[in-house]
């Protein structure tokens, strides 16, 4: 319901007096007869101590205010900034292997690096490579952030071979072509240099060994 205002002026200062006050008392129904008292106590009031009437019109116009603010739209939230996307960069040793993020395939590894743009929150990597230990880890991308993963994978199997064990097998009397098989195999942890080509050919290896030798590091 729409309430009539009266306006008052006294003293060079205008009073809107609100006849329905229910609003601002916050009673859903006033008589006219109640709201007609109450204009005619404010009336008085002006007349005999309008410092008075001045303090309690400031009440109720603030108290209106506050009624209004609450009944009226909401004011709108301030707007939340925009989330930028996160980079994922992941390189693999050795190269060529398959990134996963959330179980979808991103692409393949390299010492470069494999880029991958997400937006902020958890995922879960995994990094694959036949011969190899699955790579998984769960990580945490914020707004903007630049996250770089460097994956070291694991062989499967029996490990590299050292220069020892070439030595040992050759002095064993295993072959050099049987032993170049095995090389070709599992690899080698080392690289060949003028020590170990020494070494090799003492126990008894061939040059054709030590090509295959040089071309197994991993």
């Amino acid at each position: 319901m729409n309430s009539l205002l009266l306006v008052l002026k006294f003293d060079g200062k205008s009073f809107a007096v609100i006849p329905y006050w229910g609003e601002t008392c916050n009673v859903r129904r006033q008589s006219l007869r109640e709201s007609n008292k109450r204009i005619t106590d404010f009336l008085l009031l002006v007349l005999n101590d309008f410092p008075a009437a001045d303090r309690e019109f400031q009440r109720l116009t603030a108290s209106l205010g506050s009624v209004s603010a609450g009944k009226g739209i909401a004011p709108s939230p301030k707007p939340t900034p925009e989330a930028k996307p996160a980079t994922l960069m992941v390189s693999s040793d050795p190269q060529n292997a398959q990134v996963y993020v959330d179980g979808q395939l991103k692409g393949t590894a390299n010492h470069n690096g494999l880029a991958e743009a997400l937006l902020p929150g958890t995922y879960q990597l995994r990094v694959t490579l036949p011969g190899y230990k699955d790579f998984t880890e769960s990580f945490t991308l914020s707004s903007g952030d630049d996250r770089k993963v460097e994956v070291h994978l694991e062989r499967v199997g029996p490990p590299p071979f050292t220069v020892g064990n070439i030595t040992e097998l050759l002095k064993g009397g295993v072959s050099p072509k049987r032993v170049a098989v095995l090389v070709q195999q599992r690899g080698v942890s080392f690289a060949l240099d003028d020590d170990s080509e020494r070494r090799i050919r003492d126990a008894g290896g061939d040059a054709e060994l030590l090509v295959v030798i040089a071309k197994a590091k991993k």
